[in-house]
């Protein structure tokens, strides 16, 4: 039979593991979305110039990559930290902070459709406490 620890332990890893795989997965959908409208309006801009103009302000590309940059480093860290806490038990606190502190920052990007930063706030805190 598990200790309470070792079962919250597990609980931190799995919601963690799946906040990071969500992150992840948010990230790459939104890089992907962005690609498909980018190329819309290049093909919008041909007949519609105004409109093409409108949209390039709602999606600024150096705005975009920082954010996609964000949600990958985060997504990634999370990933990794779940992992490591499910390995490196003793270590709890350490990679329940890393958890907390880059599923914050993951919101910036969306946060895995913010499931995954909820998903990765509860984690951790389980980890930490």
């Amino acid at each position: 039979m598990q200790s309470q620890v070792e079962e919250k332990i597990n609980l931190a890893s799995a919601l963690s593991l799946a906040s990071g795989i969500t992150i992840l997965l948010g990230s790459i959908l939104y890089f992907w979305m962005y690609t498909f409208m980018v190329s819309s309006i290049s093909d919008l801009e041909e007949h519609h110039h105004m409109m093409g103009i409108m949209m390039s302000f709602l999606w600024p590309s150096g705005a975009f990559w920082l954010f996609f940059l964000i949600g990958l480093f985060s997504g990634g860290i999370v990933f990794a930290s779940s992992i490591l806490l499910k390995i490196r038990a003793k270590d709890r606190f350490l990679y329940g902070s890393l958890i907390i502190i880059f599923s914050v920052l993951s919101i910036f990007s969306g946060g895995g459709f913010i499931v995954g930063a909820l998903l990765g706030l509860l984690g951790g805190i389980v980890a930490v406490i």
